[in-house]
């Protein structure tokens, strides 16, 4: 079971941001002057960055949580219910990367404070874990033959 965990953990770059500092962080912000009418966490995880925002910034009107894990949506939900909010907050199943960024920004109000700790495992760990966790790459730039294989193709995930 611990195995199992472990690998879709580190599949999934599954770090969670601490309570106490993703405190600090909003705390930080809060203190250069942000006053967001939206939060958008696009990896929400357990929720901490979301609530930790939510509790300091008095201006938020809309706040959106993603994550792939559906048991985190319900911790997060679980979590969002102990709490009052003046506004409206919406969080969601999705994986980040099929989701249509354009129409989620643009169902939020100005001025959008997107904040996270995004998952961080590289595609070559990814590979060696058999992963089918893996974003779609494209060849944006367009490059054919020995410059598509070689480093000078530079693939990204758009």
């Amino acid at each position: 079971m611990w195995a199992r965990k472990s690998k879709r953990r580190i599949e999934f770059g599954d770090f969670q941001t601490p309570i106490d500092l993703s405190g600090r962080i909003c705390d930080l912000l809060v203190g250069q002057g942000l006053r967001p009418s939206s939060i958008l966490e696009p990896t929400c995880g357990e929720g901490n960055l979301l609530l930790a925002a939510l509790d300091r910034f008095v201006s938020v009107t809309h706040a959106i949580g993603v994550d792939i894990n559906p048991e985190y949506i319900t911790r997060v939900r679980a979590r969002l219910a102990t709490r009052s909010y003046s506004g409206q907050v919406n969080v969601f199943q999705g994986n980040f990367f099929d989701l249509d960024w354009r129409q989620v920004l643009d169902s939020l109000p100005d001025p959008v404070l997107v904040i996270g700790n995004p998952p961080w495992v590289t595609s070559s760990e990814l590979s060696t874990l058999d992963s089918e966790n893996l974003p779609q790459k494209t060849n944006f730039q367009g490059f054919s033959g020995l410059d598509a294989k070689t480093g000078k193709s530079n693939f990204a995930t758009c």
